[in-house]
């Protein structure tokens, strides 16, 4: 039995384990109640987690997880012994008092999870203070851990059709004593009438554009327009822009004066009238600012709930921009797997303050190059052709991504960089968009968008960032089913410096240095391969394909990134653009193109806003530009 630095055994029920499972076992249905709850992890004993872990699968597969099949499929999976034999499982099943107890049993389970949670975090932070020689690298990552921890369980229990009714109505009667809808307004009416009265609590909101568009402008229009309105806490954590920046726009936008003289300071005495009447209206609100050298997901949450602690409340959170956030890990070189990270961490942090979180993306060049830089929904996301082909990890065939579906289990590079099996969650067309041709050193050929990333030695680049003589990622060998690529030199390996040695060689020096990126490099089943050519190949019918449990996939011998999270994350997606309306010898008009691409739950649309580019003020047209 695991025991804690005094000698006390961890937190755990065996019992309520053992009735869980047996519950299950004579009831399937059951799992569906207690399956978010509880996860294969939470069991403290391994033969538990093995039994559950086969129960999920069986399930997952459309197969009823009764006694005969866990076993036969815990006995193929040569995991029978470990889980304790057939009558172990038995046991399970005869020792369960009642069925109908599954969910108070999950209960046990998740909440002895936390607490062995709990304790392992407080022992990592104690090995950090003892070990580190700076404090706030210390206190980062304490932070981080302790994040880990609640963000396993930022969801709540199932609860009962009456219960939710209940919640909902005292909701309502909260909000109607305090004078207020369910919803933050953002006052430009077309968005509010589109997202059903404004922002709404537990929302994550994403306002994408290429640079120019005035995106922040947005943001702390929207920020401004909720405090000085509604009363509302808001606070803005800033990346891109300095405090004296954001303060600056707000009040050239609110005192109309432009904010180039407010940078020079040569303003004039209406104009300083003007200034001291909006600083003292900006004064009696709420804004918080948080200018960032650097930010994670863990800042975020400290500080908004510090600042929701603090003031009572708080009710909207803005962040400028997520590109230039971090992710826990701090590793780079899963730059795009970060990203990925840190939506769901926002749209985590987003439900558990119940706040409307609104985060600035930018996108990618490639809208440039598209006639009438129109923006769409699939920007957000990386595709390849159809006739892509990905490798079964059952059978070893080669299938395309038009013929695959949800619950194949295909080959992908794993965190170790070994190769092995992972389960494909979504699959989906993206219509028609132009794609270009990566042919390797060796020929392999694949045809993907512009903003698909490859693996490289310095971690996922974008299609559109390759060119000739760049070394990406390519399957060494495929032995999960037996298959080798006949090209590719398993004595050989190509590391980031360009250099060839044998792999043995790359062991000896990750041995003798303990250097981890060489020890990976040693043992990978990676293969870095030039880049001859990226051409242009035309346009194309081209698809998405989601594997969460590697971030990646293998596709026509290429390490590719799957789809990115930041579309299936956001619950908003807001599209800034500007279309070309310019007209031989008349003046541009500073209209700008808002569309709401994106509404889980609720209609989307497009309308148009003036931009003030001096005040950086959006307002509303009342009557759209042609």
């Amino acid at each position: 039995m695991a025991t804690d630095p005094g000698g006390r055994p961890l937190p755990q029920s065996v019992e309520a384990e053992a009735s869980l499972l047996g519950a299950l076992l004579l009831d399937a249905s059951l799992l569906e109640v207690v399956r978010s709850q509880v996860l294969p992890d939470d069991l403290s004993r391994e033969t538990h987690r093995a039994i559950y872990r086969a129960i999920i699968e069986l399930a997952d597969s459309g197969r009823e997880p009764s006694f005969a099949a866990v076993t036969e499929l815990l006995r193929a999976k040569s995991e029978l012994d470990e889980a304790g034999g057939p009558a172990a499982i038995v046991g399970l099943i005869e020792g369960t008092p009642s069925p109908a107890h599954a969910r108070g049993y999950a209960a046990v389970v998740e909440r002895t999870s936390i607490l062995r949670r709990i304790i392992g975090a407080a022992q990592d932070m104690m090995r950090l203070a003892l070990s580190s020689g700076e404090p706030r690298a210390a206190v980062e990552q304490a932070q981080q851990l302790l994040f880990r921890v609640s963000e396993r369980r930022l969801h709540r229990e199932v609860v009962t059709l009456r219960e939710a009714l209940d919640d909902y109505f005292a909701t309502i009667d909260e909000q109607n004593e305090q004078g207020r809808g369910p919803a933050l307004s953002t006052r430009f009416a077309s968005l509010d009438t589109l997202l059903g009265g404004g922002l709404h609590p537990g929302d994550l909101v994403i306002v994408a554009g290429r640079p120019g568009m005035g995106k922040t402008s947005f943001a702390l229009n929207v920020m401004r327009n909720a405090a000085l309105q509604h009363d509302a806490v808001a606070a803005v954590f800033s990346l891109e822009m300095t405090e004296e920046d954001l303060t600056l726009r707000l009040l050239s936008g609110l005192a109309e004066i432009d904010g180039g003289r407010l940078r020079r300071g040569s303003l004039d005495v209406e104009e300083l009238k003007a200034i001291n009447h909006a600083s003292g209206e900006l004064m009696q609100h709420q804004i918080f600012i948080e200018e960032c050298t650097r930010l994670d997901v863990t800042d975020v949450l400290t500080h908004a709930r510090k600042l929701q602690v603090r003031q009572g409340r708080l009710d909207l959170i803005v962040i400028d921009y997520l590109q230039l956030m971090e992710g826990l890990s701090g590793d780079e070189e899963n730059r795009v797997q970060e990203v990925a990270s840190i939506t769901r961490g926002l749209k985590a942090i987003a439900r558990e303050l119940e706040v409307p979180v609104l985060v600035i993306s930018q996108l990618s060049r490639q809208i440039e190059r598209r006639t009438g830089g129109e923006p769409k929904l699939s920007d957000l996301r990386e595709c390849v052709t159809g006739d892509t082909r990905v490798i079964d990890a059952e059978t070893g065939r080669l299938t395309p991504v038009l013929d695959l579906r949800a619950g194949a289990r295909i080959l992908a590079l794993g965190d170790d960089h070994l190769v092995g099996p992972f389960q494909v969650a979504d699959v989906w067309s993206n219509g028609v968009k132009p794609v270009f041709r990566v042919t390797s050193q060796t020929g392999r050929t694949i045809r993907a968008t512009a903003n698909h990333p490859f693996l490289t030695p310095t971690g996922w680049r974008p299609l559109e960032g390759l060119s000739r003589g760049d070394l990406v990622g390519t399957p060494m060998r495929l032995s999960e089913v037996g298959v080798e690529w006949p090209e590719a030199n398993p004595r050989e390996l190509r590391v980031p410096s360009a250099l060839s040695m044998r792999r043995s060689t790359v062991g000896k020096y990750a041995e003798l240095t303990a250097d981890p990126v060489l020890r990976t490099f040693a043992t990978s089943d990676v293969l870095w391969e030039p880049v001859r050519s990226v051409e242009p190949a035309g346009e194309e019918a081209v698809f998405d394909l989601r594997v969460p449990g590697s971030g990646n996939f293998i596709a026509d011998g290429f390490v590719v990134h799957n789809s990115g999270a930041i579309e299936q994350d956001a619950d908003v997606v807001i599209f800034l653009w500007k279309r070309d309306r310019a007209r031989a010898g008349e003046p541009i008009i500073p209209i700008l193109d808002v569309r709401v691409a994106k509404h889980r739950h609720g209609p989307t649309g497009d309308f148009q806003l003036y931009f003030d580019y001096e005040y950086t003020r959006f307002r509303e047209l009342t009557t759209p530009a042609a």
